[in-house]
């Protein structure tokens, strides 16, 4: 502590360089957080171990996790058509009509290579169907006879013709499905419809997959432009959008929203309790300049460390300002019982750095954790008590009054000596 007083009395001395130093220190930390990039990302609260890593990727790249379906709703089926060939001038890249060609091509690529697609279980059939009878057929054949008298099964034709029993799980599953005629789905004239013809159906491949909420925004915004202007067009038909990466855009949008509205009652709340206790506004001032200090520096080493931060861990950090604004407070409360700034940072410097180490060590557990957004929280909420609390040794002091800071009493603490004393 002996060393820390003897920074104190240097710094008094020369505060002309104190000033420089800030500067330059400041200029640095504000470098060093223009290099951060912001996520909305809430798989970030997830572990992120390899294998976890490794599944997101494959489940990105294989699955249908980024596309966006377009689906459009009416009473006509002929309006709902000429809404999705207006989408598809519109929009070219969007796949609006079902590609029969490519579905036949796929069906002979796997027809022409049958025995590599035959599992046990379809030897397994195969005996149990020829074992007793021919009437064990029957019923299959039926089933057969059902799915291509029902509309929209013209797909199923080169299945059927190849495969009649159904040895293929392809042709099993997709016979399961319409066998018992509850398929809402149907094609026509190439379209993808309800069965009913009320709803209708368009599908757009984003490149960006399902995460990568900044780039998926403005795609987002773009296709929800079109749908707008096809509604303009076709006003029986309304549009709407549907899909990972829309709902992915949205969850940021919101995150980012309830980040500032929670930073911003923070500050509120915070301000209004301080100018009730503090009447000079430059008390205020010096608390709310330790914090922005704390803050710039908790940001600073997050660009330096991770370079990347979730939005919703800025969102957290609105609950860490009312924590960091102790430290400054201890300060300039105390000041009242003392007869120089001096001997204030002598008597309060203790418990302060003992209380700011406790508090930095509860955050720093946070992160050997393996989710990214946990360990920025526990990296910007060290970084940010650290940052505060050296402002507050270093620099504070130099800019505090001589005069004590006049204060207020809350009521409920007068209120509660009241009752301490009629006892």
């Amino acid at each position: 502590m002996n060393v820390l007083i003897k920074i104190y009395d240097w710094l008094h001395a020369h505060k002309a360089v104190l000033a420089c130093l800030c500067l330059l220190i400041v200029g640095g930390l504000v470098a060093l957080s223009m290099r951060l990039r912001y996520k909305e990302d809430i798989f970030d609260f997830l572990p992120a171990d390899a294998e976890y890593t490794e599944s997101m990727e494959v489940y990105s790249h294989l699955s249908q996790a980024s596309r966006i379906v377009i689906i459009f709703e009416g009473t006509n089926t002929d309006s709902i058509a000429s809404a999705i060939d207006c989408f598809a001038d519109e929009c070219p890249q969007a796949m609006t009509e079902v590609d029969m060609t490519e579905i036949f091509s796929r069906l002979d690529f796997v027809y022409s290579h049958l025995p590599y697609f035959l599992t046990e279980e379809s030897y397994s059939r195969l005996d149990s169907l020829y074992a007793d009878s021919v009437d064990n057929l029957t019923p299959i054949l039926e089933a057969d006879k059902r799915m291509l008298s029902m509309p929209g099964t013209a797909f199923l034709y080169p299945i059927l013709a190849r495969d009649p029993l159904q040895l293929v799980p392809i042709a099993r599953s997709i016979g399961g499905q319409y066998a018992g005629a509850q398929s809402n789905f149907d094609v026509h004239n190439g379209y993808m419809m309800t069965r009913d013809g009320n709803k209708g159906f368009a599908f757009y491949d984003s490149p960006y997959g399902s995460t990568e909420t900044n780039r998926n925004a403005a795609l987002v915004d773009s296709l929800t432009q079109v749908t707008t202007t096809v509604m303009t067009a076709y006003p029986s038909v309304k549009v709407r959008l549907l899909g990972a990466p829309v709902i992915a855009v949205g969850n940021a949008r919101q995150i980012k929203r309830d980040s500032v509205i929670a930073i911003l009652c923070s500050l509120v709340l915070i301000l209004a309790l301080l100018l009730y206790i503090f009447p000079r506004v430059r008390d205020i001032g010096l608390i709310f300049l330790s914090v922005g200090f704390g803050w710039l520096f908790g940001m600073a080493v997050l660009g330096l460390v991770v370079q990347q931060v979730s939005m919703i861990v800025l969102g957290i950090g609105a609950v860490l300002i009312g924590i960091a604004i102790n430290y400054p407070l201890h300060l300039l409360v105390h000041q009242r019982y003392t007869q120089s700034v001096k001997q204030t940072l002598v008597e309060v410097l203790s418990p302060l750095i003992t209380g700011n180490i406790t508090t930095i060590g509860a955050f720093a557990a946070l992160i050997p954790l393996h989710s990214p957004a946990l360990q920025q929280l526990g990296i910007f909420a060290s970084a940010l008590f650290l940052g505060t609390i050296l402002f507050c040794i270093f620099v504070l002091p130099h800019l505090m009054s001589s005069t004590p800071a006049p204060i207020r009493e809350i009521p409920i603490f007068n209120l509660q000596s009241s009752i301490f004393n009629f006892q």
